[in-house]
């Protein structure tokens, strides 16, 4: 007679997912929740605070916006230098709303970029869309000529002596 080999089993445990009312009862492990807060905020502590001043920025954003020499319409878009205005502030100064979704499209590597060459972890990027008055512009040949008689006297001398007309 053959004997057939004893089967041991081991008690496997089960595998569960914690309960909800577990984790409202706070009976979950305690000790290690004050040792991962100190982690957490030893990682989300900024280790770079070297200062930065509008003399630095200047030198380092041709260095960012050279990077688009390929496209003409980003190249254009960042031709405007950042202003350094207070402590840990870079202000970026826009025409329009097209220019300012341009620049929050590029913000992450805008970051980076200045994380790396400011040394500096801790500054703040702000945008400010700044309307320029645009010069009145001269719309009929009467108001062009107008202007150009303003540049240069001689014109009005010259219309009157030859007798210059716009209709003729």
């Amino acid at each position: 007679m053959l004997e057939r080999p004893k089967v041991v089993r081991k008690s496997i445990r089960k595998l569960s997912t914690p309960s909800i009312k577990s984790a409202l009862s706070a009976k979950s492990k305690n000790t290690n929740e004050g040792e991962t807060e100190k982690k957490v905020e030893q990682k989300l502590e900024p280790k770079l605070k070297d200062p930065f001043n509008q003399a630095k920025l200047d030198e380092v954003w041709p260095i960012f916006r050279d990077k688009f020499k390929d496209e003409v319409y980003l190249f254009n878009a960042f031709s405007i230098a950042p202003k350094h205005i207070e402590e840990n502030i870079i202000l970026f100064e826009v025409d329009n709303s097209v220019m300012n979704d341009q620049y929050r499209k590029y913000m992450p590597e805008l970051i980076g970029f200045f994380r790396r060459h400011l040394n500096n972890d801790i500054f703040d990027i702000q945008m400010k869309i700044v309307k320029k008055q645009r010069k009145a512009t001269a719309l009929t040949d009467e108001q062009k000529l107008q202007e150009m008689i303003k540049k240069n006297a001689n014109l009005a001398l010259m219309k009157s002596k030859f007798n210059l007309d716009f209709n003729s």
